[in-house]
């Protein structure tokens, strides 16, 4: 190969590689995308991917001005180096760039290796398996129960004690039979005075009510240790892979929210990891799975590593 056709080749494969779109007058450009991660199946999963699309329109900086840049020469004179490379790179519609891969129809189809550079995790498939949430429906139902359980009980002793008071009342109302006499007119008055002097002490000897219990205190419900929201428990022999380790859950869902505002294909949950709590994007029973993730992750994300659960 002509050394100054392989210098511009490995110059668009840097540019390539680092997200650069190139554009080929005359020809097109060529612009790097990420397709996102998505299912195939239940259990498995396309890793995100990094590709080259071809466009027809000039978008980005010419070649030209990168190779004026790079060589740090004016760009009339890349201006040529391009006019020369593409008189042996581009031929009957097809742009050939060793090294990258090859244009036709426009359609780039890349080399094995410059695609590997590309996707160092690789193209298979990854095994994923479903986070377990807490049931928050059947939690919220079982405080209400234990409230709707506190209130009934509390009404119950409430109309209880109030029975019993009116019962004691009753009793207390004692009537004192007396036999029938009788009542001469001369008597009458004479009558009636000494059953006001009796009256007095016959009442007196009748207790006016009873001695009340003591009310009985209703019981509060046993209120049940709630989890933290959004907090989740490890599974053992799980592998998970970690983003931080934080000594607070407000960290760790701020963490959670700023790895997905860098790249939208991060869903990560936080776990307890003994006092302090762990941000993870993915946990398998599979090691191999959980470093495939990892390294598709590396270039936005290279703090992170993995720990098997106990």
């Amino acid at each position: 190969m002509n050394p100054m056709v392989a210098e511009v080749n490995r110059l668009i494969a840097d540019l390539l590689a680092a997200g650069q779109a190139v554009a080929f007058p005359g020809v097109g450009s060529l612009i790097p995308v990420r397709r996102a991660a998505h299912r195939i199946s239940k259990r498995e999963m396309m890793p995100p991917t990094r590709a080259i699309d071809f466009s027809s329109e000039l978008q980005g900086k010419t070649l030209a001005e990168q190779i004026a840049r790079a060589a740090g020469c004016s760009l009339e004179q890349a201006e040529e180096i391009y006019g020369r490379w593409l008189g042996h790179t581009y031929q009957e519609e097809v742009l050939t760039l060793e090294g990258i891969g090859i244009l036709r129809q426009k359609h780039l189809t890349l080399e094995e290796a410059f695609d590997e550079r590309l996707n160092p995790a690789g193209r298979k498939p990854m095994a994923v398996r479903r986070r377990r949430r807490p049931d928050w429906m059947l939690w919220v139902g079982v405080v209400a129960i234990l409230i709707a359980g506190g209130i009934g009980y509390y009404g119950y002793t409430k109309i209880y004690r109030t029975m019993g008071e009116r019962t004691e009342q009753q009793q207390t109302e004692v009537v004192v039979p007396t036999e029938p006499q009788e009542i001469t007119p001369a008597a009458e008055t004479e009558s009636v005075a000494e059953a006001q002097q009796e009256t007095p002490s016959e009442a007196a000897a009748v207790p006016n009510v009873a001695e009340k219990p003591a009310p009985v205190q209703p019981t509060k419900p046993v209120e049940q240790e709630q989890p933290e929201v959004g907090v989740m428990n490890m599974q053992s022999g799980f592998y998970y892979v970690i983003l931080g380790v934080y000594s607070s859950p407000e960290n760790a869902k701020r963490a959670v929210e700023q790895a997905a505002e860098k790249d939208e294909t991060m869903r990560c949950g936080v776990y307890r990891f003994g006092s302090k709590w762990m941000v993870s994007p993915f946990e398998s029973e599979d090691h191999e799975a959980a470093n495939l993730f990892r390294k598709a992750h590396a270039e936005k994300f290279p703090e992170l590593w993995i720990r098997k659960a106990n």
